[in-house]
């Protein structure tokens, strides 16, 4: 179990993840993830807790948290992207793989109004699909928004 920054930073470290999760954890945020992306802060004191409601969070390696309210982690033992809401009964898979869980979080700040900003934090995040979502998101209908943004990111091969 990860109990504190360091031991998360280094684990991040470990996982060859690109710089950018670094910035956030020393608050160097890029202004599009503002509010997005906190340090790790409410996670740890919650841990204890948290660790009786939902025993998968023993595994999570912390990537960053929004709002204190939810903390987006890898889930080592299962292998997957995830984001638990504080208080849930369960998580939230946000991707099998690297390139999934950014397909799910670029979508979701694209919705928050990021478009402008999209290149630069594909680079941030060695993010290699940015053609495809740009694609997939002017060609959106007005059908249902969460399906089809779920099965788009279950398309993203790597």
């Amino acid at each position: 179990m990860i109990n504190n920054p360091d031991e998360a930073r280094a684990e991040l470290s470990r996982m060859g993840l690109p710089h950018v999760f670094e910035r956030i954890t020393h608050r160097d945020i890029p202004i599009a993830l503002v509010g997005t992306c906190e340090p790790v802060k409410r996670y740890y004191e919650l841990l204890p807790d948290l660790a009786k409601r939902l025993p998968a969070c023993h595994d999570y390696i912390p990537l960053w948290e929004t709002n204190l309210e939810a903390v987006v982690a890898y889930d080592s033992n299962r292998e997957l992207f995830v984001r638990y809401y504080y208080g849930s009964e369960s998580d939230e898979p946000l991707g099998a793989t690297y390139q999934q869980f950014l397909s799910a979080v670029l979508l979701e700040l694209i919705d928050s109004g990021i478009w402008d900003e999209l290149d630069e934090l594909a680079r941030l995040f060695d993010y290699k699909h940015v053609a495809k979502l740009r694609t997939f998101v002017e060609s959106c209908g007005d059908g249902d928004f969460e399906e089809s943004n779920r099965n788009f990111v279950a398309s993203i091969p790597d």
